[in-house]
């Protein structure tokens, strides 16, 4: 199993603990691409109208891991993804 399947299985399990790196992986893999921008605000788009829009902070000021809402964003748009596959 790829390490992105892990992290989308572990994501599937639980939304605490995961480093911007990991979701951007995770985002990439869907299809998902980067509007570009600045700021601490990421907003990724995906070319099939079902998957919408979603927008993940980057963790700054001393925190590590993504908001767990962010997290639940993306694994909402794995199921609508694994449901089209």
């Amino acid at each position: 199993m790829s390490q992105v399947k892990k992290l989308i299985k572990r994501m599937q399990r639980t939304q605490i603990g995961f480093r911007f790196e990991e979701v951007l992986q995770v985002l990439h893999y869907l299809g998902y691409l980067e509007r570009p921008g600045g700021g601490s605000h990421h907003v990724f788009t995906h070319p099939d109208p079902d998957l919408s829009l979603i927008m993940v902070e980057k963790p700054h000021g001393g925190r590590k891991d993504c908001d767990r809402h962010d997290v639940q964003k993306v694994v909402d748009a794995i199921a609508i993804w694994e449901r089209k596959s």
